[in-house]
């Protein structure tokens, strides 16, 4: 499909105001792209700053996620494509990518009935997996922002597993950890910052010491004449 840049930016207008009319929050997951970088900073920004958490594709080219929107937005979590064996996908762009999922000959849901299926290929396959899974980071803790559910899904991804990744892009594979014990850490909300250290106290006010005694003065009597 294809659409404008203006529809792209109502369709996360809408998406916002709908979860904020619904109280809860919330994962817009956007499988598009198009070139130009950083064109839904502000929009996906906004959604942010209301509390909704966007997850975007890195893109098909191969190339540079940077240079692509909504892939370069950096309060997105933008997200590549691995095969079977962990490996990226040949089509898979980097290195703006916070993290990689499944992409490749990924069977789901099709148009056309309620039982359709196509299997396809694809950063906009592994997007959805990486959704999900903030969605469920979220319903477990609804009072996460986007920046700790983000951080927990990273938290929960396998580190350094991911093969043939371009310079400078993040080595981490999606995993669904929540269930790990050992893992609840990465549920925690952040410490609360240390309050700041109490003001100093005033300087003592000035006080212009007292001038000195005024010197004596020495008289003589007169001279006998």
């Amino acid at each position: 499909g294809s659409g404008s840049s203006a529809g792209v930016s109502a369709g996360i207008e809408w998406a916002v105001a709908d979860a904020k009319a619904r109280g809860k929050p919330a994962i817009l997951s956007m499988s598009l792209g198009g070139g130009g970088s950083n064109r839904y900073d502000a929009v996906i920004g906004a959604a942010h700053a209301e509390g909704v958490l966007t997850v975007v594709a890195a893109g098909n080219n191969n190339g540079d996620a940077c240079r692509k929107s909504p892939a370069s937005t950096a309060l997105a979590i933008t997200v590549g494509s691995t095969d079977r064996g962990d490996g990226r996908s040949s089509f898979s762009n980097g290195p703006c990518v916070d993290v990689f999922a499944p992409g490749r000959d990924i069977t789901a849901a099709w148009s056309g009935s309620d039982t359709a299926t196509r299997t396809i290929s694809g950063t906009s396959m592994a997007t959805p997996h990486t959704a999900g899974v903030a969605a469920q980071i979220r319903a477990l803790q609804p009072s996460l922002t986007p920046d700790e559910a983000t951080a927990a899904l990273l938290c929960f991804s396998t580190k350094d597993i991911v093969t043939g990744l371009p310079a400078d892009t993040a080595n981490a594979l999606l995993f669904n950890n929540r269930f790990d014990a050992e893992a609840a850490v990465c549920l925690e909300p952040a410490p609360p910052s240390p309050p700041s250290p109490p003001p100093a106290p005033p300087a003592p006010p000035f006080i212009r010491p007292p001038p000195p005694p005024p010197s004596p003065i020495n008289t003589f009597p007169p001279s006998a004449t």
